[in-house]
Protein backbone atom coordinates (compact mmCIF):
# COMPACT_ATOMS: atom_id res chain seq x y z
CA UNK A 1 0.00 0.00 0.00
CA UNK A 2 1.18 3.38 -0.88
CA UNK A 3 2.19 5.99 1.58
CA UNK A 4 -0.91 8.57 2.28
CA UNK A 5 1.33 11.56 1.64
CA UNK A 6 2.30 9.66 -2.10
CA UNK A 7 0.07 7.70 -3.20
CA UNK A 8 -2.48 10.52 -5.43
CA UNK A 9 -5.23 9.45 -7.63
CA UNK A 10 -4.78 9.52 -11.29
CA UNK A 11 -7.99 11.34 -12.89
CA UNK A 12 -9.38 10.55 -16.37
CA UNK A 13 -9.64 13.73 -18.20
CA UNK A 14 -12.86 14.33 -21.19
CA UNK A 15 -13.48 17.44 -22.65
CA UNK A 16 -15.77 18.59 -25.20
CA UNK A 17 -16.30 21.68 -27.10
CA UNK A 18 -18.90 22.17 -29.89
CA UNK A 19 -17.81 23.80 -32.97
CA UNK A 20 -20.42 25.94 -35.07
CA UNK A 21 -18.44 27.74 -37.87
CA UNK A 22 -16.62 26.24 -40.77
CA UNK A 23 -13.68 28.64 -39.94
CA UNK A 24 -13.68 27.45 -36.25
CA UNK A 25 -13.63 23.72 -37.87
CA UNK A 26 -10.56 24.40 -40.07
CA UNK A 27 -8.59 25.71 -37.13
CA UNK A 28 -9.23 23.26 -34.99
CA UNK A 29 -8.49 20.37 -37.76
CA UNK A 30 -5.09 22.95 -38.69
CA UNK A 31 -4.26 22.40 -34.97
CA UNK A 32 -4.97 18.71 -34.09
CA UNK A 33 -3.03 17.53 -37.52
CA UNK A 34 0.15 19.94 -36.40
CA UNK A 35 -0.39 22.04 -39.60
CA UNK A 36 0.11 24.65 -36.79
CA UNK A 37 2.20 24.02 -34.24
CA UNK A 38 1.13 25.60 -30.68
CA UNK A 39 4.02 27.20 -29.06
CA UNK A 40 3.91 25.62 -26.13
CA UNK A 41 4.88 22.48 -28.63
CA UNK A 42 8.53 20.58 -28.64
CA UNK A 43 9.78 22.35 -31.11
CA UNK A 44 12.91 20.36 -32.45
CA UNK A 45 10.55 16.76 -33.01
CA UNK A 46 9.88 15.74 -36.37
CA UNK A 47 6.47 15.46 -37.42
CA UNK A 48 6.11 11.83 -36.88
CA UNK A 49 7.12 12.24 -33.65
CA UNK A 50 5.08 15.16 -32.73
CA UNK A 51 1.55 13.46 -33.80
CA UNK A 52 0.13 9.88 -34.10
CA UNK A 53 -2.99 9.73 -36.57
CA UNK A 54 -5.33 7.37 -35.80
CA UNK A 55 -8.12 8.58 -38.17
CA UNK A 56 -8.28 11.87 -40.93
CA UNK A 57 -10.72 12.42 -42.97
CA UNK A 58 -11.66 15.22 -45.47
CA UNK A 59 -13.83 17.84 -44.35
CA UNK A 60 -15.46 17.40 -47.95
CA UNK A 61 -16.77 13.68 -46.96
CA UNK A 62 -19.41 15.59 -44.41
CA UNK A 63 -20.10 18.44 -47.03
CA UNK A 64 -23.98 17.20 -47.20
CA UNK A 65 -24.02 17.54 -43.53
CA UNK A 66 -22.11 21.09 -43.38
CA UNK A 67 -23.53 22.94 -46.26
CA UNK A 68 -27.10 21.90 -45.95
CA UNK A 69 -27.40 23.10 -42.04
CA UNK A 70 -28.60 26.00 -40.24
CA UNK A 71 -26.24 28.92 -39.41
CA UNK A 72 -25.85 28.32 -35.66
CA UNK A 73 -26.00 24.53 -36.09
CA UNK A 74 -22.97 23.06 -34.29
CA UNK A 75 -21.05 21.34 -37.19
CA UNK A 76 -18.92 19.23 -35.28
CA UNK A 77 -17.49 18.31 -31.60
CA UNK A 78 -13.95 18.07 -30.48
CA UNK A 79 -12.99 16.19 -27.79
CA UNK A 80 -9.70 16.27 -26.03
CA UNK A 81 -9.23 13.14 -23.87
CA UNK A 82 -5.99 12.87 -21.59
CA UNK A 83 -4.98 11.56 -17.90
CA UNK A 84 -3.35 13.40 -15.00
CA UNK A 85 -0.67 11.13 -15.56
CA UNK A 86 0.36 9.19 -18.67
CA UNK A 87 3.18 7.76 -17.59
CA UNK A 88 2.57 4.06 -16.75
CA UNK A 89 -0.23 3.80 -19.23
CA UNK A 90 -0.13 1.58 -23.28
CA UNK A 91 -1.03 5.10 -24.92
CA UNK A 92 -1.68 3.04 -28.79
CA UNK A 93 -4.18 1.14 -27.00
CA UNK A 94 -5.52 3.50 -24.55
CA UNK A 95 -6.05 5.85 -27.85
CA UNK A 96 -8.30 2.89 -29.10
CA UNK A 97 -9.82 2.64 -25.97
CA UNK A 98 -10.95 6.43 -26.04
CA UNK A 99 -11.52 6.41 -29.87
CA UNK A 100 -14.16 3.80 -29.71
CA UNK A 101 -16.05 5.66 -26.30
CA UNK A 102 -16.75 8.21 -28.76
CA UNK A 103 -17.33 6.70 -31.75
CA UNK A 104 -19.93 4.69 -29.48
CA UNK A 105 -21.16 8.10 -28.04
CA UNK A 106 -21.99 9.80 -31.74
CA UNK A 107 -23.21 7.09 -33.16
CA UNK A 108 -20.87 5.09 -34.85
CA UNK A 109 -16.91 5.20 -36.30
CA UNK A 110 -18.59 6.97 -39.55
CA UNK A 111 -19.19 10.31 -37.87
CA UNK A 112 -15.54 10.39 -36.25
CA UNK A 113 -13.33 12.93 -39.06
CA UNK A 114 -10.22 12.88 -37.17
CA UNK A 115 -8.22 11.26 -34.39
CA UNK A 116 -4.89 12.71 -33.32
CA UNK A 117 -2.79 11.81 -30.17
CA UNK A 118 -0.01 14.87 -29.73
CA UNK A 119 3.10 13.50 -28.23
CA UNK A 120 5.06 16.89 -28.26
CA UNK A 121 3.41 18.58 -25.53
CA UNK A 122 3.93 18.24 -21.90
CA UNK A 123 1.65 15.38 -21.46
CA UNK A 124 -0.09 13.09 -24.27
CA UNK A 125 -3.16 13.77 -25.14
CA UNK A 126 -5.65 12.65 -27.87
CA UNK A 127 -8.05 15.14 -30.03
CA UNK A 128 -11.33 13.62 -31.53
CA UNK A 129 -13.54 15.65 -34.10
CA UNK A 130 -16.64 13.94 -34.15
CA UNK A 131 -19.50 15.30 -36.98
CA UNK A 132 -22.78 15.15 -34.96
CA UNK A 133 -25.15 13.72 -37.82
CA UNK A 134 -28.24 12.02 -36.69
CA UNK A 135 -30.95 10.62 -39.22
CA UNK A 136 -29.06 12.75 -42.47
CA UNK A 137 -29.01 16.39 -40.08
CA UNK A 138 -26.23 17.45 -37.45
CA UNK A 139 -28.05 17.27 -34.48
CA UNK A 140 -25.61 17.81 -31.57
CA UNK A 141 -27.93 17.90 -28.80
CA UNK A 142 -28.80 13.51 -29.66
CA UNK A 143 -25.62 13.12 -28.74
CA UNK A 144 -24.43 15.24 -25.63
CA UNK A 145 -27.22 17.05 -25.02
CA UNK A 146 -27.37 20.62 -23.38
CA UNK A 147 -27.86 20.23 -19.83
CA UNK A 148 -25.53 19.67 -17.02
CA UNK A 149 -27.34 16.65 -15.75
CA UNK A 150 -25.91 15.00 -19.60
CA UNK A 151 -22.50 15.97 -19.12
CA UNK A 152 -22.13 14.74 -15.68
CA UNK A 153 -23.37 11.30 -16.94
CA UNK A 154 -20.83 11.56 -19.83
CA UNK A 155 -18.18 12.31 -17.31
CA UNK A 156 -19.48 9.21 -15.18
CA UNK A 157 -19.30 6.82 -18.40
CA UNK A 158 -16.41 8.44 -19.43
CA UNK A 159 -14.24 7.35 -16.01
CA UNK A 160 -16.23 3.85 -16.32
CA UNK A 161 -14.51 3.07 -19.66
CA UNK A 162 -10.99 4.37 -18.14
CA UNK A 163 -10.97 2.80 -15.05
CA UNK A 164 -8.85 -0.35 -16.27
CA UNK A 165 -6.16 1.49 -16.70
CA UNK A 166 -6.37 2.80 -13.18
CA UNK A 167 -8.43 5.99 -14.11
CA UNK A 168 -10.56 7.83 -11.32
CA UNK A 169 -13.57 10.15 -12.21
CA UNK A 170 -12.51 13.93 -11.08
CA UNK A 171 -14.45 15.43 -8.86
CA UNK A 172 -18.01 17.25 -9.94
CA UNK A 173 -17.69 20.83 -10.47
CA UNK A 174 -20.59 21.54 -8.00
CA UNK A 175 -17.99 20.05 -5.31
CA UNK A 176 -14.64 21.42 -6.19
CA UNK A 177 -16.86 24.61 -7.00
CA UNK A 178 -17.87 24.89 -3.54
CA UNK A 179 -14.77 24.34 -1.85
CA UNK A 180 -13.32 26.65 -3.57
CA UNK A 181 -15.88 29.13 -2.16
CA UNK A 182 -15.36 27.98 1.36
CA UNK A 183 -11.59 28.29 0.85
CA UNK A 184 -11.52 31.98 -0.61
CA UNK A 185 -13.82 33.07 2.12
CA UNK A 186 -11.25 31.25 5.11
CA UNK A 187 -9.24 33.23 2.98
CA UNK A 188 -11.06 36.83 3.16
CA UNK A 189 -11.35 35.96 6.86
CA UNK A 190 -7.99 35.62 7.69
CA UNK A 191 -7.09 38.63 5.51
CA UNK A 192 -9.52 40.60 7.01
CA UNK A 193 -8.59 39.84 11.04
CA UNK A 194 -4.52 40.57 9.82
CA UNK A 195 -5.77 44.18 8.07
CA UNK A 196 -7.84 44.89 11.34
CA UNK A 197 -4.74 43.62 13.66
CA UNK A 198 -2.47 46.26 11.20
CA UNK A 199 -5.01 48.70 11.72
CA UNK A 200 -4.94 48.65 15.11
CA UNK A 201 -1.52 48.53 15.71
CA UNK A 202 -1.31 51.86 13.75
CA UNK A 203 -4.06 53.57 15.78
CA UNK A 204 -1.53 52.75 19.09
CA UNK A 205 1.54 53.98 17.24
CA UNK A 206 -0.08 56.94 16.29
CA UNK A 207 -1.99 57.31 19.57
CA UNK A 208 1.74 56.90 21.18
CA UNK A 209 3.34 59.87 19.35
CA UNK A 210 0.78 62.16 20.45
Amino acid sequence: MCAKMTCMSNYAICRTAKIKSMADLTRAIQHDTRERVPVNAEPNLALNDRIRTFKREKVENYGVYQNKCRKDAVRAVEWLLTASDMSNIDIDQWAKDNIDFVAKKMGGSQNIMLAELHLDESTPHLHIISVPEYNGKLNAKHYIGGTKYVMRELQNEYAESMSKYGLDRGEPVEQTKARHQKSNLKYLEKTLEEKKKEFNELVIRFDNKK
